[in-house]
């Protein structure tokens, strides 16, 4: 997502937030080859505090969660009875893989006095 939206000119600013380095590495990347001010920031997408310093240190206008606690590449490449049952399933199933964090997001955003809209 994040190449597609600098890429593309359809933000000004975009915030990578990781918990390893590739949110590093993708704004680097983003940074030398679009007009878009990329920045990163290391975190545990589970960590209500951590999230909750991501947003206040960017005030995003737009909050799009791609995390997974499970990858479905990883399913897919797994090839094993329960995981070709899981991706048989759909989305339907591959969602509880993210609730957590879209948890957690909800969580340290309500944390800044920030209302759900």
């Amino acid at each position: 997502m994040a190449p597609t939206v600098a890429e593309r000119g359809l933000a000004t600013d975009l915030k990578l937030v990781s918990r390893g380095e590739v949110a590093v590495e993708w704004a680097q990347l983003l940074r030398l080859g679009t007009d878009c001010r990329v920045s990163s920031e290391r975190t545990d997408s589970l960590d209500v505090v951590g999230m909750r310093n991501a947003l206040v240190s960017f005030e995003p206008d737009l909050i799009m969660q791609c995390a997974s606690l499970l990858s479905p590449f990883a399913l897919l490449e797994s090839g094993a009875p329960a995981a070709v049952g899981i991706m048989k399933a759909g989305f339907a199933l591959q969602i509880a893989a993210q609730l957590p964090i879209i948890a957690t997001l909800m969580r340290a955003h309500a944390n800044l006095g920030c209302p759900a809209r």
